[in-house]
């Protein structure tokens, strides 16, 4: 922000995404999109020089140290001696504004809490209003900042201007709940919710002002999730976006938190591109037996404890498409693990699409008391369910391990792990998709 070519007191972070390409000896080699910086582990020889080359960048940046936006580096043949190196840009007030909005929303049956981040690509502060649709079945628990009206399901924020020199983005996070005495949906049942910011009159922009989600109630609420649209099914090659949520729900402050993610054999980890972070994080893409994981690094974020609610939570948001060859019925599934300091890993949901469209797509259909437990469970699985329903278990690489009629499922010689279950009644109709755990 001072021009001098150091990070200090005063500069921020980019929180959205910036696209570089990597150069081995003059040859480019690889390319990444991420938000506030990655790690990179070459390949080559002592003595080799590496050019890190700012391909694109949000509309109203521009290098500016170096100004020819290439930072090189030259491989020594002592490994881990790099440090850190800075790449700076300089914000124009740029005429006009493009408002944006990201959002994520996580429905429980009695609880909901979502999480949205609204930013400006240009550098001129813009007044703007924020309004949040999100079922009347929920009423509103708490938000910060608080909304300056809220009646249902319908939220609205007002601020002064932000722009692309606030960082991180404006965070908005609120809670919901139903009748305590009443569960207003049950799992499997889906919501609908849109998010907002004005004015769209005269955004340069307008396309990413709106978003619309709809989310499938799993059949307890965790605030630490993973969500994908589109979901269900999709056509190969399809571009998806992932969100993943995370809570400090612990009574201390959360000072470094990553989140791992092995990724699908199914998608293309050279499409693979960041969103949005709703905090400065370090980007790292591993290949580890063969598979591809990503690591998203909030170094001292210190979220705060669970006490301060809706202040303790964030959320990544990135994008990888599909690959183009897949075979109709090819099951994508995704889910993360959640690291808040030294403590044990917090598991997201598993998410899943489908290759191809049947001719008759089956539906999810409400049956109000289908149920399945224990879960987690060591040999046998119960639902409370016709004796024709029929269970399928998938493992979390999207192969079938178990298909099965009646209301007892059997699983002792399975290994242990997460299976993604899908029942179904004899019209092929889905009654509920849900997680269920092998000890």
């Amino acid at each position: 922000m001072n021009t001098n070519c150091s990070y200090d007191a005063g500069d921020n972070y980019i929180f959205l995404p910036v696209t570089a390409e990597i150069d081995s000896n003059g040859v480019p080699v690889d390319t990444i999109t991420t938000t506030s910086g990655f790690s990179y582990v070459p390949l080559g020889s002592s003595g080799d020089i590496y050019a890190i080359k700012i391909l694109t960048s949000p509309t109203a940046l521009s290098p500016s140290c170096p100004a020819t936006g290439i930072v090189y580096d030259t491989l020594s043949s002592t490994a881990y001696t790099y440090p850190t190196k800075y790449m700076g840009f300089n914000c124009s007030s740029a005429s006009g504004y493009d408002l944006g909005i990201v959002a994520a929303f996580c429905p429980g049956p009695a609880f909901a809490a979502g999480t949205m981040l609204v930013y400006n690509m240009n550098c001129t502060p813009q007044p703007d209003t924020v309004i949040a649709n999100v079922s009347p079945k929920y009423q509103y628990l708490g938000a910060y900042p608080a909304p300056y009206s809220f009646a249902g399901g319908n939220m609205r924020w007002a601020f002064s201007g932000i722009s692309y020199a606030t960082s991180p983005p404006t965070v908005i996070s609120f809670s919901m709940m139903s009748d305590p005495d009443t569960l207003v949906y049950t799992p499997g049942d889906t919501v609908h919710s849109n998010y907002t910011v004005y004015p769209i009159a005269g955004d340069i922009s307008p396309a990413n002002n709106t978003v619309a989600l709809v989310d499938t109630v799993l059949s307890s609420y965790d605030p630490n999730f993973m969500a994908v649209a589109p979901a269900g099914y999709i056509s190969a090659g399809t571009r998806l976006q992932y969100t993943i949520r995370f809570e400090n729900t612990g009574n201390d402050t959360a000072r470094n938190i990553f989140i791992l993610d092995t990724l699908s054999d199914y998608v293309d980890i050279n499409t693979f591109k960041m969103v949005a972070s709703s905090a400065a994080m370090m980007l790292t893409v591993y290949t580890v037996n063969g598979h591809n994981a990503v690591k998203f690094s909030f170094q001292n974020i210190n979220l705060p404890d669970s006490s301060h609610h809706n202040l303790c939570d964030g959320m990544a948001v990135f994008t990888v498409k599909t690959k183009s060859a897949l075979a109709s019925g090819t099951t994508i599934l995704n889910s993360a693990g959640i690291y808040f300091d030294q403590n044990p890993v917090v598991a997201t949901n598993t998410v899943q699409d489908i290759i191809g469209f049947p001719a008759c797509a089956p539906f999810v259909k409400t049956i109000q008391k289908t149920q399945i437990f224990p879960n987690p469970a060591t040999d046998h699985i119960y639902i409370t369910a016709p004796e024709s329903t029929i269970a399928h278990l998938t493992n979390m690489l999207g192969e079938n391990v178990l298909r099965t009629i009646g209301t007892s499922i059997d699983i002792a010689t399975l290994p242990p792990g997460v299976y993604l279950i899908t029942l179904t009644n004899k019209e092929g109709e889905i009654l509920l998709r849900d997680r269920v755990m092998k000890w």
